[in-house]
């Protein structure tokens, strides 16, 4: 995103911003004297639970199952996702599914199914989540695109281009996101929130 879409984009939540607190609080000037009230028996959001994240650490989240120690790893999940009432379970769509371009078309999907393979620890504490709380719901975050998407070239953030997706790579940002869902999904977990950081 440009310096000056940003602009544009900060420009026109201010103007709503404004004409919000002229309709909605009666004020004039956005420069005016303003005070706002807190009243805790009006709840204005609803708190919909809480959760737990398997990101960065999925394979440390299982691996005591992958050194035989199944209780501990029972016991684990058991208060991961039993013990208090988690809602959410939070999962990471990490960045290297897709280490190039798979093709020339984002409409069709060409993915190897070897660079999938950091889910089976996620699908595997889907599974014992899902278990514990038939309940549960999945949301994904992908916290940055594949290099070759970005304009600094890299997983990281900053660098001279601040790294923002490459100009025209949105529906390639897309079909990755998709592939991710696609993968949970055929695994038998639905991942009903998305979020797209950086």
């Amino acid at each position: 995103m440009s310096k000056q879409h940003l602009q544009k984009i900060i420009h026109s939540c201010l103007a709503n911003l404004r004409a919000l607190l002229f309709v909605g609080f009666g004020i004039g000037s956005i420069n005016a004297e303003t005070l706002l009230k807190i009243d805790p028996n009006q709840p204005q959001q609803e708190f919909q639970g809480i959760g737990c994240g398997a990101i960065f650490y999925e394979a440390h989240i299982t691996s005591l199952a992958t050194t035989k120690k199944q209780s501990e790893q029972s016991a684990l999940y058991d208060a991961m996702c039993r013990d208090v009432r988690t809602n959410f379970l939070q999962l990471m769509i990490r960045h290297n599914h897709e280490p190039v371009n798979d093709n020339a078309e984002p409409q069709i999907p060409d993915f190897d199914l070897k660079n999938f393979a950091y889910t089976d620890h996620t699908i595997a504490i889907c599974k014992a989540a899902r278990e514990r709380n038939p309940q549960i719901h999945f949301h994904a975050t992908l916290y940055t695109p594949p290099a070759w998407m970005k304009t600094n070239g890299a997983e990281t953030a900053g660098g001279k281009s601040h790294a923002t997706i490459k100009p025209g790579a949105e529906i390639e940002l897309t079909e990755f996101c998709w592939a991710f869902l696609a993968r949970m999904q055929k695994a038998g977990y639905n991942v009903e929130y998305l979020s797209i950081a950086n």
